[in-house]
């Protein structure tokens, strides 16, 4: 038989803290899904429309930095050159509908001093006035007598009191710093812009126009060095001090008389430049020209350095004299092959003089070597060594070439051949048959030289040979009687009948 409460549904509490997690209890409270549904779907709703509004006001806050990434307020002092430009340019300004915070005394900023002065610019982050242009060059400029003010006002504080505004914009602007400020504006936006050339360009282009015209009025100076040195003429004169463009005859050098000879000639440059140089910028002097002649040396020696290494293998000539001074002096030079156009050729080049005080062997060992690597020749590529027959130089133990022969082991000594020869000739002048011939010789020439009647006796009778060949050569004979007697054709030709 049903009772009452059977006809009714019983709740069952559920409390999670008496379950038992091993068993599986299968809840059947009375609990309303579709209420549950719709709980799920309002708390979907809501978080949809605060996402959404989220997503809006992230929107607005982008626009709003946006809209006011430019505002002079908010500029930094490291900013790079690219955001200092984009300051400049596009530097906030308030729209018609922006409305300008009231100061204390109820004034606002008027948008029309923007236009009457276009350094101005008002800051919605600071709500004050600001010069850009002193914002961004003039921050760290100093003003006032001895310059120990620092730049407050309208630079790094905004101008917020409006009662005398205009008054004080115009104070402003005969600052001698916003003078500086607005220059360095110009010229930053000219150069940014590439209107014009930065500083340092300007600067080295400058440089560049000044190297050319000094090059210029040097080009002929080191012509005329070349020519003396090319035609053996010697440069120095009596005088070589004073003015170059005067009247004085005969007291200067060749090379002081080929310069007047240049100007006279035409040359403009070289004429203004001796007229307006100063006494000690002519490039006259000894000493330039010295310098001007050693840094051909070294050009001359780089160049022959050059080919000798690209040859693969050379020889070094060396021998050590005397010069007119009383100097012992080291000879250098080189022997190798050279390439031009796929042809061959064997060369003999001078390198330097060396002056020496020690002439042992070892001692001219370290002056050869040293002087070698000086001018950066391979000594690796070193196969041979033409010295004299001196024991300083040929000595088999002390030697130079056996000194040498110890650090590049492929280095051949060769006994020069025009040592061998001029001391075969010397010792051959002490034979009595040859020392007679040379003699008389000697004598006839000198019965010719001393009389011209005689002379053009000898003349006379050379002209009236039949032998056209044979006449040639003895009129060169009898005209350069000085040398005949160092040419063996000479000696030959005297001695025929």
């Amino acid at each position: 038989m049903k009772r009452i409460e059977d006809y009714f549904k019983t709740k069952t509490s559920v409390k999670k803290k008496k379950m038992d997690p091993e068993q599986n209890v299968e809840l059947t409270a009375d609990i309303d899904v579709a209420g549950s549904s719709g709980v799920q779907e309002a708390v979907k709703k809501s978080s949809a429309d605060l996402a959404s509004k989220e997503e809006t006001l992230s929107c607005k806050l982008s626009e709003f930095k946006e809209k006011f990434r430019f505002d002079i307020g908010l500029y930094q002092r490291s900013l790079s050159d690219s955001e200092k430009h984009q300051f400049l340019k596009n530097c906030w300004v308030p729209d018609r509908q922006y409305q300008f915070p009231p100061s204390d005394r109820n004034l606002t900023f008027q948008k029309k001093w923007l236009n009457e002065f276009p350094w101005l610019a008002y800051s919605h982050e600071k709500c004050g006035a600001f010069c850009k242009f002193c914002v961004i060059f003039a921050a760290n400029f100093e003003a006032g007598k001895g310059s120990h003010v620092t730049l407050r006002n309208l630079v790094k504080t905004p101008l917020t009191k409006w009662k005398k505004a205009k008054e004080n914009f115009h104070d402003h602007e005969s600052r001698q710093y916003h003078v500086r400020a607005c220059e360095a504006a110009q010229n930053f936006m000219s150069i940014f812009e590439k209107r014009q050339d930065d500083i340092v360009m300007q600067i080295d282009a400058g440089r560049k126009v000044q190297v050319e015209e000094n090059r210029k009025k040097l080009t002929p100076i080191i012509k005329t060095v070349l020519f003396c040195g090319m035609e053996g003429l010697p440069l120095r004169g009596h005088n070589e001090s004073g003015p170059i463009l005067g009247n004085r005859e005969g007291s200067d050098g060749k090379f002081r008389a080929l310069i007047k000879f240049r100007v006279d000639a035409g040359d403009e440059i070289l004429k203004h430049h001796l007229e307006s140089a100063q006494s000690n910028a002519t490039y006259l002097s000894p000493q330039i020209q010295n310098e001007i002649i050693e840094t051909c040396e070294n050009m001359i020696v780089d160049r022959i350095v050059e080919r000798v290494n690209k040859s693969g293998i050379f020889t070094v000539l060396a021998d050590e004299t005397a010069d007119i001074s009383g100097i012992e002096q080291f000879s250098l030079c080189v022997r190798y092959v050279d390439q031009i156009d796929e042809k061959y050729a064997v060369r003999e080049n001078f390198l330097k003089f060396v002056p020496v005080t020690d002439l042992r062997g070892a001692s001219l060992v370290t002056v050869l070597l040293q002087s070698l690597n000086d001018v950066e020749l391979d000594l690796k590529k070193m196969r041979g060594l033409g010295f004299d027959g001196a024991a300083n130089m040929s000595g088999a133990f002390n030697g130079c070439a056996a000194k040498i022969n110890e650090q590049y082991t492929n280095s051949l000594y060769v006994h020069c051949g025009n040592h061998s020869l001029n001391l075969a000739l010397s010792h051959s002048c002490s034979v009595p048959d040859i020392k007679n011939c040379i003699g008389t010789l000697k004598s006839v020439i000198t019965f010719f030289r001393i009389s011209p009647k005689k002379e053009a006796v000898l003349k006379k009778h050379i002209e009236n040979i039949d032998n056209e060949e044979r006449r040639k050569r003895l009129l060169f004979a009898k005209r350069d009687g000085r040398n005949i007697l160092m040419q063996y054709r000479g000696l030959d030709l005297v001695i025929q009948r």
